[in-house]
């Protein structure tokens, strides 16, 4: 009896402590649906980039194996790929031409993709993103890339980091080249044809 008096007396008191609890399971779930919903706005300034989804970027690479292509795989609920989305795009307004592309890939929501070409997408990794630049349809280079026993090495994403490591200014020279004078020699096939 007198157990039954005392859960009583306190019942009030474990029903406000279960409903603070309940309240903050409740919270916690309403700001995740909002961090779905409505993630970090992505860069939506100037680019020239081409987003890849399903097996398209290996299409690309088969159909296209002169084009150079220099592809981002990110994933929306990376900080480091919400800051480094506008580098990318500014990167692919100012080295794009017909023989040197920029594309992207989002690992979040195409996982099989990123897998395919050797990255990782948990969040624990530390991967994202991950920046691999392709020639004659062949990867060439990557960042951030893998030390001597396997592990990911940090790497700094910035404009000017970008640019020395894929070396980006001989490579917009010399593919430039090479669409120019592919520009001329289909001239040269024109002229002769008519």
């Amino acid at each position: 009896m007198f157990f039954f008096r005392f859960s009583e007396n306190f019942s009030p008191i474990l029903q406000c402590a279960v409903s603070k609890e309940q309240s903050r399971t409740t919270s916690l779930q309403l700001i995740m649906v909002v961090l779905v919903l409505f993630p970090e706005p992505a860069y939506t300034g100037p680019h020239n980039l081409t987003y890849f989804e399903g097996n398209t970027l290996e299409e690309e690479l088969d159909t296209n194996p002169k084009t150079t292509l220099l592809v981002e795989f990110y994933a929306n609920w990376s900080t480091e790929c919400l800051a480094f989305a506008g580098i990318f795009a500014q990167l692919s307004v100012d080295y794009h031409h017909s023989r040197l592309n920029f594309g992207k890939v989002d690992a979040g929501r195409h996982p099989e993709v990123a897998k395919m070409f050797g990255v990782e997408t948990s969040a624990l990794c530390k991967q994202m993103p991950t920046v691999i630049l392709f020639q004659n349809g062949k990867e060439v280079l990557r960042k951030p890339g893998k030390n001597s026993n396997g592990q990911t090495v940090n790497y700094n994403f910035t404009k000017e980091n970008l640019i020395r490591d894929f070396d980006l200014n001989n490579l917009y020279e010399a593919t430039k080249s090479k669409a120019q004078k592919r520009a001329e020699k289909e001239e040269e096939e024109q002229k002769k044809t008519r």
